[in-house]
């Protein structure tokens, strides 16, 4: 599946439809996803060395999401 990134790495959309909509767009950075990765809030991309970047590349979906929530816990109460 294609994924299409803002200049800052966020991901702004997937799909074939998308990529068609936003291909000739400058701004815009392409990549593909990950086997086996189907969360697109886990994906980024990595302007300055030009790669798709999966978050906690190394966990499952759901070991992934439950990280996620414990790290945003933790920083939520260091601040």
């Amino acid at each position: 599946m294609k994924l299409i990134f803002q200049d800052d790495g966020k991901l702004i959309a997937s799909g074939a439809d998308a990529y068609a909509s936003y291909q000739s767009d400058d701004d815009k950075f392409f990549g593909d996803s990950t086997s086996g990765v189907t969360e697109m809030w886990r994906y980024s991309y990595d302007v300055e060395n030009g790669a798709v970047v999966v978050a906690y590349p190394t966990m499952t979906d759901a070991e992934a999401l439950a990280q996620l929530e414990i790290d945003a816990a933790a920083e939520a109460n260091a601040e």
